[in-house]
């Protein structure tokens, strides 16, 4: 806890301790216990700017330091997709900050928007609600969010299940004695 780590190091300081919560004065990093390298010290800073960017904008490197390149990758996976409404750029900006600093490639996905959707469109992808359902949980039928999102991942359900049965018949023709 920043708080925990700031009175810690006051009083280590001989310094007298003042807490104000109405201002907003930064962030304290957890100092490394003497067993942790310097490699959980990066993390937990990486840590530290993605939880930062809950409520604030991204915290930027000093002018003064020289920050190394990132290399996002996809973790050994064919494809990370990252779903987005295309009216809400703030989450996408920040969700693709945070997956930056983690050194994560994703592509991303444009969102179906369920508030944009009206009955001639559902009609036209054959989406009807099942008579008398409800949702277990609030008791009402399904909002147009919420199919929207179904929509969201099952395109890219379609589309993995497309690239897997492509590779999987390329495989067999260039590769067929192989089984």
């Amino acid at each position: 806890d920043d708080i925990i780590v700031f009175a810690f190091s006051s009083r280590q300081a001989g310094i007298q301790m003042y807490l104000c919560n109405r201002e907003h004065y930064g962030y304290l990093p957890v100092p490394l216990k003497p067993h942790q390298m310097l490699e959980e010290d990066a993390d937990n800073i990486v840590h530290l700017l993605i939880e930062a960017m809950i409520d604030r904008p991204a915290i930027e490197p000093s002018d003064y330091i020289t920050v190394l390149p990132k290399h996002p990758d996809k973790m050994g996976f064919d494809e990370i997709f990252m779903i987005n409404l295309k009216r809400r750029k703030d989450r996408r900006d920040r969700m693709l900050r945070t997956l930056y600093e983690q050194e994560i490639a994703v592509k991303l996905i444009e969102a179906v928007d369920g508030k944009a959707l009206n009955t001639s469109q559902l009609k036209a992808l054959k989406i009807d609600m099942l008579p008398g359902y409800r949702d277990p949980y609030s008791s009402r039928v399904l909002t147009r969010g919420e199919i929207g999102c179904f929509l969201s991942h099952y395109y890219i359900w379609k589309e993995v299940t497309y690239v897997s049965d492509f590779l999987e018949c390329y495989y067999r023709v260039l590769c067929p004695f192989s089984v």
